[in-house]
């Protein structure tokens, strides 16, 4: 840790970061729009819930 402490550090950060994005900022308003999707579908998707 003394040595190499701080490059993985950033390392990590440069890992996670794009996580961090699709996570906090993609994927919200896409599962926003899915439970949409769902809520408007729902009759639909009920009455096919046993469809093999």
């Amino acid at each position: 840790m003394e040595l190499y402490g701080d490059l993985h550090l950033s390392s990590m950060e440069l890992c996670m970061s794009p996580f961090d994005h699709e996570y906090n900022h993609v994927w919200p308003a896409l599962m926003e729009e899915l439970e949409g999707w769902i809520e408007a579908n729902d009759v639909k998707l009920e009455a096919t819930k046993h469809d093999h």
